[in-house]
């Protein structure tokens, strides 16, 4: 009989059970598991418990337990807590009798494979008769009065009888009995639970059905309240009232004149504007001459032996030979000053063209020196000089005719190169103006203070030199004073609104120019296209437009002549015909 016993306190002491009152928390459990000795324990749990109420505290009891190597199976009645510790992976019974029969099946097949059958556990049933007594108090566990708290207390252990010395292998079995033991522990969470199960199923599809309802109902209740919020939306185009009008006037500037009371008429003060410059242009000769009053030509070397300084030697400018021979020069020509190298001064040398101041072969000299007579009584007269160094040719009489400067020649030179004084000291002008000052070319007037031809006409010569100095003047006026002259000039003379009105456009169209320099007087004609603007509070009438339909519009319009025009597009347009009543929804846009 000793094997028997062994066999069945084996069986009843190889898990441990824990009793969880519904007000137990989490640690105070996962604190008494830590102490159990037993690798499979059981957590009987009352109905409505702390940790039946919370998927995160099943989660932490099964992540402490996993970590210790511990099985838990939980007993509970409490339907709800029973499918969340299937959800937290937990094998679950309802009841313990589940598990009792699930204990007695094991021992008996225990038994079985030692050629034993479960009636040799009759007598160790009677002796056991009060402790399942105990243990069938929980039958009823989950009732509103159960309140156990503490742990079972042990089942008493029957005396033992020495029948015969056990041997070890007879326990052979136990580790595999031990395994079959832990399919307790391992129970599959889609076993079936009672005839509640299906009563649950029910309700969980009348359930969905009533999610799905509701869910469609909320859908539609936040689109209306979406589309009141946000839908629909207006832009509004306010167009204030314009008014337009052409303005004649005469602008006089000048300094002895005072305002006059005729219509129309603008007083500002002048400007004058000047500018000085000099133009000189390079033509080919067309004219012919005889070769007997041909005047000898050649080049010459002019040296500057004075200063570092350069020295401009004008066409026509004289240079004397040692008997008194004047040659001159055909164009302007820039001496260069004298350098130094290496503690020698070289002088500034350059090549230049001249011809004689007399025809006759007689000056058809060799090569010589020159002095340039000008400079005679200062120091330059001895530190400029000239040579030849090839003979002077072209003078004398008989021959071809040669090339010749002829007046015809002088007078298209001077006509070009005026046009050309008067479009460079124009461009003068006009920087000069800047933005800020009226400009025009019309009244510009140019003097011609100097002129020549070099050389002049009659000379024997391919090419010539033709120069204009020139001044020009302009009587003007700033700009900013005459705006301010017709902004006051609207103000006083336009008509009288019912409303405010500001000026949003005055374009200017200038006529005839007329100027007097010797009195420094200047007359111009001004045609002003005027453009006039009603003055709004844009916030205001935004505010009285909120919720308005189209003839309340309308009716808006005829009490504000200040407004021209009012379009209002709202969108979608089949939401509303109104004005939206909230100014987030409305875009004001003035003008159009």
């Amino acid at each position: 009989m000793d094997f028997e016993f062994l066999i069945f306190n084996f069986f009843k002491n190889m898990h441990q059970t824990f009793y969880v009152d519904s007000d137990e928390e989490v640690n105070s459990v996962i604190g008494r598991l830590k102490k159990s000795t037993s690798q499979y324990n059981v957590l009987v749990v009352a109905q409505r418990a702390m940790i039946l109420q919370s998927s995160v505290s099943l989660r932490l009891i099964k992540k402490e337990m996993d970590a210790l190597k511990k099985k838990i199976l939980i007993v509970t009645q409490d339907e709800r807590g029973l499918a969340m510790a299937r959800k937290a992976g937990f094998p679950v019974k309802s009841t313990l009798d589940e598990l009792k029969n699930s204990q007695e099946s094991n021992i008996n097949q225990a038994m079985i494979v030692d050629g034993k059958g479960p009636e040799n556990f009759k007598n160790y049933e009677d002796e056991n008769e009060t402790a399942l007594k105990k243990r069938d108090r929980l039958r009823n566990l989950g009732d509103s009065e159960y309140a156990a708290t503490e742990d079972m207390p042990p089942v008493a252990t029957p005396a033992r009888k020495k029948d015969r010395e056990i041997k070890r292998e007879d326990f052979d079995f136990k580790e595999e009995k031990r395994e079959e033991f832990s399919d307790l522990f391992a129970e599959k969470i889609s076993d079936p639970l009672p005839a509640r199960k299906e009563n649950h199923v029910r309700m969980k599809s009348g359930a969905k059905k009533f999610l799905l309802i509701f869910s469609f109902l909320l859908i539609i209740l936040l689109a209306g309240i979406f589309s009141y919020m946000f839908l629909p939306k207006a832009e509004i185009s306010i167009i204030p009232k314009k008014i337009q009008r052409n303005i004649n006037l005469t602008v006089k500037a000048g300094e002895s004149l005072s305002d006059e009371n005729s219509s129309g008429l603008i007083i500002l003060k002048p400007v004058l504007i000047e500018e000085e410059d000099v133009a000189s242009l390079s033509y080919q000769a067309t004219g012919q001459k005889a070769s007997a009053s041909n005047k000898a030509r050649g080049t010459i070397i002019i040296y500057n032996n004075f200063s570092e300084a350069s020295q401009i030697l004008v066409a026509t400018t004289r240079f004397e030979t040692e008997d008194g021979k004047i040659f001159r020069l055909t164009k302007n020509v820039t001496v260069p000053g004298m350098k130094v190298e290496n503690g020698n001064n070289i002088s500034g040398e350059i090549k230049a063209e001249v011809i004689a101041d007399q025809p006759g072969e007689g000056y058809n000299i060799d090569p010589s020196s020159f002095k340039i007579p000008g400079f005679e009584g200062s120091p330059k007269y001895d530190k400029f000089s000239a040579k030849s160094e090839e003979k002077m040719k072209g003078g004398g009489e008989g021959g071809s005719d040669l090339k010749a400067v002829s007046q015809a020649d002088i007078d298209k030179a001077e006509e070009e190169t005026l046009k050309e004084i008067k479009s460079l000291l124009a461009q003068k002008i006009r920087n000069k103006a800047g933005d800020k000052n009226f400009f025009s070319e019309e009244a510009i007037e140019y003097e011609v203070l100097d002129s020549a031809s070099f050389p002049e006409a009659d000379s024997i010569a391919e090419n010539f030199e033709y120069q204009i100095k020139a001044r020009a003047k302009l009587l003007t006026f700033s700009y900013g004073e005459l705006d301010n002259k017709i902004g006051d000039y609207i103000a006083q003379n336009m008509p009288r609104q019912d409303f405010p009105v500001k000026l949003v456009k005055a374009e200017k169209n200038f006529g005839d120019i007329k100027n007097n320099f010797s009195e420094n007087y200047f007359e111009i004609k001004l045609v002003v296209d005027v453009i006039l603007e009603a003055e709004i509070d844009a916030g205001k009438i935004e505010q009285e437009l909120l919720g308005m339909n189209q003839e309340e519009v309308d009716s808006f319009m005829k009490e504000h002549p200040e407004l021209q025009k009012i379009d209002a597009s709202i969108s979608p347009s089949f939401l509303a015909d109104r004005i939206p009543r909230y100014p987030f929804r409305v875009k004001v846009i003035i003008g159009g």
